[in-house]
């Protein structure tokens, strides 16, 4: 097997948690592979703050890929893919005539909602961890004219709906607004990005900036917006809680996020 030189992790339903922890076995292999100069990279939908602060908790030489690709690290330089201005008023009025639809729009240090403040959804409440230069704003509670005359450098739209079958109607609708992409997490939520923007090209560019080849990239996930980063990937591993459909798309399966699977996989294969 080649050497891999870089690893990719998902967070939610793989690195992390249900507490949004990182376990200190977790944690003690990752600071190993950094000792060993193996790059590791967080790639996830959750946004920038939330990303870069679990990765600070990590070691310092842990980079980020965050809000399924619109805003990733290539050595100390952040870059931002947003949703152009025409598109996102599209979506805006797509998504205003769906009163269901529940829409958090995510910029790098700014968020815009029509709803009330929601833990979930929305990161100042974590404000007081994180340094000054990536700590956040919400505006909540805004009416739709409001927003779209508000809502600027947004980096992914989340959208939920409690029934599926309302928020397939809404999905649809949004993929056929030109320079969109959107990707699914569970039944309930989509993501929203600018056209070409996914986990998948945001780590092409990492592996370019690295001069590493697909075989040396490691990846690690357990749902379907990890897909793309894994067609990227020479050695995938899906988490034992994802679906099998993921499971049987990877290489290795290896135990739960709840049960070290990250650890596990790495110290197995990579570390040995």
């Amino acid at each position: 097997m080649p050497e891999i030189r870089l690893i990719g992790l998902d967070l939610d339903g793989t690195l992390l948690r249900r507490d949004n922890s990182v376990s200190e076995e977790n944690i003690r292999i990752l600071r190993e592979c950094v000792k060993r100069n193996i790059q590791i990279y967080l790639i996830s939908g959750r946004p920038y703050c939330f990303t870069k602060m679990i990765a600070e908790k990590i070691h310092p030489a842990v980079r980020v890929i965050s809000s399924n690709g619109a805003i990733y690290e290539i050595g100390t330089t952040c870059i931002t893919h947003t949703i152009e201005s025409h598109v996102l008023y599209q979506i805006i009025d797509v998504l205003k005539e769906h009163v269901h639809a529940h829409a958090f729009f995510k910029g790098k240090h700014e968020f815009f909602t029509t709803e009330p403040y929601d833990e979930r959804f929305l990161y100042d409440h974590i404000n007081e961890q994180l340094p000054v230069d990536i700590q956040v704003k919400s505006y909540t509670g805004m009416s739709w004219e409001t927003l779209k005359h508000s809502a600027h450098d947004i980096a992914k739209i989340l959208v939920y709906d409690m029934q599926a079958e309302r928020l397939l109607q809404v999905r649809k609708q949004i993929e056929c607004i030109e320079n969109t992409t959107v990707t699914d997490y569970q039944p309930i939520s989509f993501d929203i990005t600018a056209g070409g923007v996914h986990k998948g090209n945001a780590i092409k560019a990492v592996l370019q900036s690295l001069h590493l080849g697909k075989e040396e990239f490691m990846a690690f996930g357990d749902a379907r917006n990890d897909l793309p980063m894994f067609a990227e990937a020479g050695l995938t591993v899906a988490m034992a809680n994802a679906s099998e459909e993921i499971q049987a798309s990877c290489d290795i399966i290896t135990s739960d996020f709840m049960d070290d699977g990250v650890a596990k996989a790495i110290q197995r294969y990579i570390l040995r």
